[in-house]
């Protein structure tokens, strides 16, 4: 047998259509996404990140596309403000945290 790729098109024509459009997706991304939003991660490799951002090696997620190779981190910077980096998300795995 042969597996064919279909493709719709369509319009949004409102605010709302395009907002629930985007809500879909996300729901969608979410699902498939090998990390959650909130969810504590570490780094694996802290290359392509500078010294000042991720201290401690660990963050919180904010948004992690699937099939995108970059994840959005929450991170600690060396002035103790938060601040969100976008990392490789193959640099990132589920954090352990003790205790729990």
């Amino acid at each position: 047998m042969i597996t064919v790729t279909e493709q719709t098109q369509r319009t949004l024509e409102t605010p709302e259509e395009i907002g629930a459009y985007l809500a879909a997706r996300y729901a969608d991304h979410a699902a498939k996404a090998r990390f959650q939003p909130g969810e504590r991660v570490s780094f694996r490799s802290s290359a392509g990140v500078p010294p000042e951002l991720a201290i401690g090696g660990v963050g919180i997620m904010v948004y992690d596309a699937p099939g995108n190779p970059f994840s959005h981190v929450m991170v600690l910077h060396s002035s103790g403000r938060e601040i969100v980096v976008q990392v490789p998300s193959d640099n990132l795995a589920q954090a352990e945290v003790a205790g729990e």
